[in-house]
């Protein structure tokens, strides 16, 4: 059984990861990148979970008994969402901000995917070394929730690093926040529906997931047909066509 849950917790997580590889057409990204910031994403998950158990304990001496509903909410959006997406979003800019890897807008998305993957392989496994019973469904719905949370970080984070290049520091800024708070709410939805363990949230729950990944595939086939070269780059300039097709993507 062991086995079985392992697999669970590994190896559709591996699969996604390898699709989204495979939808990165122009100069793939290293093998030493991509381990580096699988590791971190892996510690990252372990910081994250140390930081959310220690604001558990927190929150828990201040509960009074009363709003269950809003205990759980706190739970979720703060001591969960919040600092796992925070420890992905330090990894991703602290590994890759500045790296001479970083030059078409679809490393982003795989960066952020990478990182995702090893955060998520280990809260699967901490939560079936926990005992928590074998679960694929909630193990594969982690995966889901993590991998959209992802897409649209990544999404952001190139767009962030393109008006950087641009010299557009008001987008640079705006763009900057959203990689980091639009996936903490959208993941924060998840794991609230998740503990609130009621027909309506899990109703709620699945047509927001499947909603959530149909825009993400959408996407992410869209920016892997729409590659384009970062802008600002010392050795390249920016084609006419490349121009217009970053345009186009910043209208997403």
């Amino acid at each position: 059984m062991l086995a079985l849950e392992l697999i669970f917790a590994v190896f559709p997580g591996i699969i996604v990861f390898i699709m989204v590889y495979r939808l990165d057409k122009i100069e793939k990204e290293p093998a030493s990148l991509l381990a580096k910031l699988l590791v971190s994403g892996i510690l990252a998950g372990l910081l994250s979970f140390a930081a959310g158990a220690l604001g558990y304990m927190v929150l828990q001496s201040l509960y009074t008994g009363k709003n269950l509903m809003f205990f759980q909410f706190a739970d979720s959006f703060l001591l969960k969402a919040l600092p796992e997406q925070v420890c992905i979003f330090l990894v991703l800019y602290l590994l890759t901000w500045k790296a001479k890897e970083f030059n078409y807008t679809f490393d982003a998305v795989v960066y952020a995917i990478t990182i995702a993957l090893g955060v998520t392989v280990t809260g699967n496994l901490i939560r079936i070394f926990r005992g928590r019973g074998f679960q694929p469904g909630v193990l594969l719905l982690s995966l889901v929730g993590h991998m959209i949370s992802a897409v649209f970080m990544g999404c952001f984070y190139g767009k962030t690093k393109n008006c950087e290049g641009l010299k557009d520091s008001g987008s640079t800024r705006l763009y900057l926040a959203e990689t980091l708070l639009i996936p903490a709410i959208m993941f924060g939805i998840y794991d609230f529906c998740m503990r609130i363990q009621t027909t309506v949230f899990y109703i709620f729950l699945i047509i927001y997931e499947i909603v959530c990944m149909i825009i993400s595939l959408r996407e992410i086939i869209y920016l892997s047909g729409h590659d384009t070269k970062l802008a600002g780059l010392a050795d390249a300039e920016l084609s006419k066509e490349e121009m217009a097709s970053f345009q186009e993507t910043e209208r997403w």
